[in-house]
C-alpha cells in the first residue's frame, strides 16, 4: 500500500473515535509521560493533520517502516494498538522481595556478602540476587530497578574523621591554600616540563601499572611540601578562623582574629558585623555598635547586621531605634522567623503585649518548632490576663521540648493566676526537679535569644 493511503487510512479510523477519545489522543501526543508512547501518538497525530510518513520520519527521527508500522496498528486496532505490547511479556523477574534485598545490600558495604570491592557495581548487585534468591538479571534490568528504588550509582567518598577541632583544622587547610596560591605558578610549570620530559623518556622509568598523571601528582605534592617547609612561618588568620572561634563560644580570640583579618580586608561587611557581634555578647556596646554601624555601611542589605544592632538599642534602652532596625531587616528579609520574634520582644519591653502577640504570632507561623517563640507568646498573653491562651501556648512548649523546665515554670505560674492550684503544683514540681535552681523571676518577661553571626 501507498503511504498516502496509510495516511487515508489513520484519518479515516480517526473520524471513527469519539471526540472524548480523540481530545484524550491529543493529550497523550503531548503530555504522556512514557516517552515512546506519546511518540506513537504524535505519529498518529501528524497523519491525521495531513503530512507524509516520510516527513514525520524525517522529524521524529525514527525510520519510515516504523511509521507505517505505528499506522498499521492504529488502522487495525485502534487506540489500543498502540499500547506497550511489552505488558504481555510475562511475570516481571523483579519482585518487591527483590528490591528489598537490593535496599538491604545498599546500606551495607559489599565486603559484608564476601566481595573485595568496597563500593557496589551493578554486577555485585546481580550476583546477590543470584547467590540469595536464584535469579539472574541483566545489566539493563538491574539499572531500571536501581533507578526505581532510588539507589544511585556515584562516586565513591571515603570517610575520614579528622581527630582536630574545627577551628584547627580550618586553620590548617586555609594555610595549605594559601601556601599552593603562592607557588601555584611553580607548581605548574613543573607539571609542564614534566609532562614533556615524560613523554620522551623509557618505559622503564614509568611503572606499567601506573598512569603517569598519578606520578606526576605525587611529583606536583613533593614540590608543594617542600614550598611549605620553605614559607615564611608567618600565619594568615582568614575569616574562616575567625567565624569558627566565635561559632566555638571563643569571643575574645574570635575579637583578635576578625581585627587581624579587617586589617587587610577593612571593609569586609561580615567580619565586622561578626565582630560587632562577639563585643555585643561580651558585653561590650559602644564597639559593638561601632561595629556593626560600619557593617551597614559597607553592605545595606545585610537584615542580621541590623537584628545585631538592634539586640544593641535595645540593651541600652533605645527602643524605638531598635525596632526601626529590625524593621529594616525585616525589609530585607520578611521570612526571618528570628526578626518576628525580636520585634515582640521589643514590643513587650515597652509593655505593648497586643502588638507583641501579633509578632510572635508571625514568628511561629514561619518556624513552628522554636520551643522559644510559643513561651514568649505565652508570657504576653499571661501579662494580657488571657491565661488560658498562655497556657496553649506552654503545653505546644512542653511537647516539643520535654525536658524545657521553663516552659512548666511558666505554665505553673498561668494556671495559678487562673486558680488551678494542683496543676500548678504539679508544673512547679516539674520545673524544681528538671531545674531545682530556677528563680521565680524566670516567670516573667521574655526567653533566651542570642545574636546571630
Amino acid at each position: 500500500m501507498r503511504s498516502s493511503g496509510w495516511m487515508v487510512k489513520v484519518q479515516a479510523a480517526w473520524k471513527n473515535q469519539s471526540r472524548k477519545i480523540q481530545r484524550q489522543l491529543r493529550s497523550n501526543a503531548q503530555y504522556h509521560s512514557d516517552a515512546r508512547f506519546c511518540q506513537r501518538w504524535k505519529i498518529i497525530w501528524n497523519l491525521v493533520r495531513g503530512n507524509s510518513p516520510s516527513s514525520i520520519a524525517h522529524h521524529v527521527a525514527i525510520s519510515y517502516s516504523n511509521v507505517i508500522r505505528v499506522a498499521r496498528r492504529f488502522v487495525e486496532q485502534g487506540p489500543a494498538g498502540l499500547i506497550d505490547r511489552r505488558e504481555d511479556n510475562g511475570t516481571v523477574k523483579i519482585t518487591e522481595d527483590h528490591e528489598e534485598l537490593l535496599l538491604m545490600a545498599a546500606a551495607q558495604s559489599p565486603r559484608d556478602y564476601g566481595f573485595d570491592r568496597p563500593t557496589w557495581t551493578q554486577k555485585l548487585f546481580i550476583q546477590v540476587l543470584t547467590d540469595k534468591m536464584g535469579t539472574t538479571v541483566s545489566t539493563t534490568t538491574m539499572s531500571r530497578t536501581l533507578t526505581r528504588i532510588d539507589v544511585r550509582l556515584k562516586r565513591p567518598k571515603p570517610i575520614a574523621l579528622c581527630p582536630w577541632k574545627k577551628a584547627k583544622r580550618t586553620r590548617r587547610l586555609n594555610e595549605t591554600r594559601r601556601i599552593a596560591g603562592g607557588h601555584l605558578v611553580c607548581v605548574l610549570q613543573f607539571l609542564v616540563a614534566a609532562h614533556r620530559l615524560g613523554c620522551h623518556m623509557p618505559g622503564t622509568l614509568w611503572p606499567r601499572n601506573m598512569p603517569r598523571s598519578f606520578l606526576l601528582c605525587l611529583m606536583a605534592s613533593s614540590v608543594l611540601s617542600a614550598c611549605r617547609h620553605s614559607a615564611a612561618p608567618t600565619e594568615i588568620v582568614t575569616f574562616a578562623d575567625a567565624e569558627a572561634e566565635f561559632h566555638g563560644g571563643d569571643y575574645d580570640n574570635a575579637i583578635e582574629s576578625f581585627t587581624q583579618f579587617l586589617s587587610t580586608h577593612p571593609d569586609h561587611a561580615k567580619a565586622l558585623r561578626g565582630r560587632g557581634t562577639a563585643h555585643l555578647l561580651r558585653g561590650d556596646l559602644d564597639e559593638a555598635r561601632r561595629d556593626l554601624d560600619r557593617a551597614i555601611e559597607s553592605d545595606g542589605k545585610d537584615p542580621i547586621a541590623f537584628n545585631n544592632r538592634a539586640q544593641v538599642f535595645k540593651r541600652l534602652g533605645r527602643n524605638k531605634e531598635a525596632i526601626a532596625d529590625i524593621e529594616k531587616a525585616l525589609e530585607l528579609d520578611y521570612d526571618y522567623a528570628e526578626l518576628w520574634n525580636d520585634l515582640g520582644q521589643l514590643y513587650s519591653g515597652m509593655e505593648m503585649y497586643q502588638e507583641a502577640v501579633e509578632h510572635y504570632g508571625a514568628a511561629i507561623r514561619l518556624d513552628p518548632n522554636e520551643v522559644n517563640f510559643y513561651l514568649n507568646r505565652g508570657a504576653s498573653y499571661v501579662e494580657l490576663g488571657r491565661f488560658a491562651d498562655g497556657i496553649d501556648d506552654f503545653t505546644s512548649a512542653i511537647r516539643l521540648a520535654h525536658d524545657d523546665y521553663m516552659a512548666y515554670a511558666l505554665r505553673s505560674n498561668a494556671y495559678r493566676l487562673l486558680g488551678e492550684t494542683e496543676k500548678a503544683r504539679k508544673d512547679a514540681e516539674t520545673a524544681d526537679r528538671l531545674n531545682p535552681d530556677w528563680p521565680a523571676s524566670d516567670l516573667g518577661g521574655e526567653q533566651r535569644t542570642s545574636p546571630g553571626l
